[in-house]
Order: C-alpha cells, then sequence, then structure tokens
C-alpha cells in the first residue's frame, strides 16, 4: 500500500491531531504561495524597464532592480545603505540648474508627508554636468510588519531633454552664426522695454550691416559672404556686456541690444566696433586677404510706450543715414 501525504490528504484521526495537522498544512501552503508570489514579483521587477529603488523609513536604499542599477551607473550592493540624498556619488538638480534641497527629494517628501509625490523630473549631476535627466514617482510603502518605506521609479528621459534643448537652441538661434535669431530679439526687445518702463533705466537698440556686402557676395561667391557674417557676428559678441543681446536680423544685418545704456553710452561701444571692424581681414579664394567696414544705427527708448517695432524703425532709419553720410560710422537717431 502506498503512502498517503498526511498534509495534503485527509485521513482519520482524532479531533486535536486532526486539526493540528490543518493548521500545519494551512501554513505549508500560506508558506508556498508566499514564495511563488515572491519568486513572482522578482521576476516581474526585475523585467521592468523603469528603475525602481525601496528606500527604508531613513531614506536609505534597500534594494533596486538591475534597471536602476543601469541608470544609476551603481550595483545594488553600492547603492544599498547609500541616503537618497547622498551627493558623494552624483549631485541631484531641477530643471533650471538649482540643486535640489535635502526636503525636496521625492524619496523625503513621501516619508515626511505620507503622500505620494509624482512626475518630479530630477537631472543628476558629476563632473559639473548633467548626465542623466530622470522623471521620478514615488509612493509610500508599509509592510505588514509595520515598518514603513518609499518605493522610487524613475524613467530615464535624458535623450528627451536632449531632443528638447536642441528643439529650443534651433528656436531661438541663427543656424549660420550660432547668434540669437530675430524671433528671439523681437521677444527680448519687449521685455527689455518693460523693465525699462518699471525701473527707469535706460535701454538702447542698434541695427548694423556690412557696407557692400552685395559687391563681396557678387565677387567672390556665398562662401566667402558667410564667412564675412560669422566673423562680424562673433567679433559683435565679443565686445558686448554679458546683459547685453547679439541677434542677426536678416542676411548681413545685425542687432544689438543694449539693455542698460543710454544713447550715448551705447556709442561709444560702438564706435568701439567700428575700428575693430575696420582692422577685420576676410580670407579670399585667391589665398588674399580682403578688410571690410561697417555701418551702425543706435536708437534710445524713449519713456513713452514705444512698440519693439518702432524702435526697430528708429535704428534702422538711423543706419540708413549712416549709409547716406558715406559708410562706416555710427550715427544716432
Amino acid at each position: 500500500m502506498s503512502a498517503q501525504n498526511p498534509f495534503l490528504e485527509d485521513r482519520p484521526a482524532n479531533g486535536a491531531l486532526r486539526e493540528r495537522l490543518n493548521h500545519f498544512r494551512r501554513l505549508v501552503r500560506r508558506q508556498i504561495l508566499s514564495l511563488q508570489t515572491e519568486a513572482h514579483y522578482q521576476i516581474l521587477l526585475d523585467g521592468l524597464h523603469e528603475g525602481v529603488v525601496f528606500v527604508d523609513a531613513d531614506g536609505r536604499v534597500v534594494t533596486c532592480n538591475p534597471s536602476a542599477e543601469k541608470i544609476l551607473e551603481f550595483s545594488n550592493a553600492e547603492l544599498q545603505g547609500r541616503a537618497t540624498v547622498d551627493e558623494s556619488a552624483f549631485q541631484a538638480v531641477h530643471e533650471d540648474g538649482r540643486p535640489f534641497e535635502d526636503a525636496e527629494h521625492p524619496s523625503r517628501r513621501v516619508l515626511s508627508s505620507g503622500e505620494p509625490c509624482l512626475e518630479v523630473v530630477q537631472g543628476l549631476v558629476r563632473q559639473g554636468r548633467v548626465f542623466r535627466w530622470l522623471l521620478l514617482n514615488a509612493v509610500p510603502l508599509v509592510e505588514m510588519s509595520g515598518r514603513r518605506g518609499a518605493a522610487i521609479s524613475m524613467i530615464d528621459i535624458t535623450q528627451a531633454k536632449l531632443l528638447e534643448e536642441r528643439l529650443r537652441h534651433e528656436a531661438i538661434r541663427d543656424e549660420l552664426t550660432g547668434l540669437y535669431n530675430r524671433r528671439y530679439l523681437m521677444d527680448q526687445i519687449a521685455r527689455t522695454q518693460n523693465a525699462a518702463r518699471r525701473h527707469g533705466h535706460g535701454m538702447c537698440l542698434c541695427i548694423c550691416d556690412l557696407d557692400r556686402f552685395k559687391n563681396i557676395n557678387d565677387t567672390y561667391g556665398h562662401g566667402v559672404g558667410d564667412l564675412a557674417i560669422c566673423a562680424f557676428g562673433q567679433l559683435l559678441a565679443s565686445h558686448i556686456r554679458q546683459e547685453d543681446l547679439v541677434a542677426r536680423f536678416g542676411g548681413d544685418e545685425f542687432c544689438i541690444l543694449f539693455t542698460h545704456s543710454r544713447a550715448d553710452q551705447a556709442c561709444v561701444v560702438l564706435e568701439r566696433i567700428r575700428k575693430s571692424v575696420e582692422e577685420l581681414r576676410i580670407p579670399l579664394p585667391s589665398g588674399e586677404m580682403s578688410g571690410i567696414t561697417a555701418s551702425f544705427g543706435v536708437a534710445e527708448h524713449r519713456e513713452e510706450i514705444m512698440p519693439p517695432g518702432q524702435l526697430l524703425e528708429a535704428a534702422d532709419q538711423a543706419l540708413y543715414r549712416a549709409k547716406g553720410e558715406g559708410r562706416n560710422r555710427v550715427v544716432r537717431a
């Protein structure tokens, strides 16, 4: 006769023994179910594309899944016991570059409030640059034992952020020179005018271009013309203050926005720029070098309401006068 398993089948016994056997059988089945559930849970966790980090009530890492190891570039063993706000490995920053304060970290917020902290964008900085952008979601956890902690999921959004930055750059930058473009300039003129009205400081706008630029293109070709435009733009950018702005307006035409200057102050700077342009030399296909000159028209913002287009028109009229008076000069509106 084959032996029967007392844990899986009922058999005659007195009441006390049967109750003990049934209790033991329930414990065994519960343990088997627990092990199966834990195994399934681990398989699911290991297969997630998202990184998942578990922290204890003190905000220290208990464990993480392989995706988190890959994202953070640390092994599970290296992360265990490390505080999520530990900056010895990398610093966490906001999208605007501000560092996260301890209390701002999602894990800290969840552990202190007991509420989920969702869709937090965080940059990880190492050696002075952001090497990873993450989208974080943190939720509180309470174990059956009553111990508290949190689970933090992370999605690597670095490529999306780089694409976003590239598109933003392309939207406000000129492709040829790398300087700001006309669209960005118009927005900044309006902002600077509003600030000047509020605070009572001066602001000026200059429009400038290369003299007889059409002759350069017609004689030597657009390649030399592009070299002249880039050299001119770089020279302009190198002569202004950090708070001022240079933008390519179109063709060989550039604008300089002086954010805290009166017209006489701007004219001093522009005269220095004009003399520097005279010293520029552009390489020609023949191997020779060609000199260039430029003309400048500058207009000052007045206290009354003056739309950006009107300020541009005043500066453009001053540039037109500079051309008419012989070129290679600075004229004030």
